[in-house]
């Protein structure tokens, strides 16, 4: 995670390739209507012909979300892109089908806040299924 921009509203901007949109991923989305309530943008970036936007709108209607299409994109284009319009003062990269345990994701940036922290590292301790 790294220090992003100024929207006090959106502290954290989840950027997510994403090359498909099949069972696995359609599975996680569902899960991260847990992240509704919180700080939290998630800007889906659609790489390939096989990620149907429209399963991405449905699968995150009650989100704060975004989707951008770059198709063809490799996973660091596709970050990069979503960087331009992250408005999060943390940016974090998430894979399409994991979903990090948010009570962690919140305990590392929290440290990171309160050590001053322009970056910070950690390993995600991912959701069984």
């Amino acid at each position: 995670m790294s220090q992003s921009g100024t929207d006090t509203t959106v502290l954290l901007s989840v950027i997510v390739p994403v090359f498909t949109t099949e069972e696995r991923f359609t599975y996680n989305v569902d899960l991260l209507k847990d992240l509704v309530n919180l700080p939290i943008e998630i800007i889906y970036v659609r790489t390939s012909d096989l990620c149907h936007e429209e399963d991405l709108k449905l699968s995150s209607k009650k989100l704060n979300y975004s989707i951008i299409s770059l198709l063809g994109a490799d996973p660091g284009q596709a970050r990069n892109a979503g960087m331009t319009i992250a408005v999060g003062s943390w940016i974090a990269f998430w894979d399409s089908d994991d979903i990090p345990l948010i009570a962690n994701v919140f305990e590392l940036l929290n440290k990171a806040i309160l050590e001053d922290s322009t970056m910070a590292v950690g390993q995600y301790q991912i959701q069984d299924f």
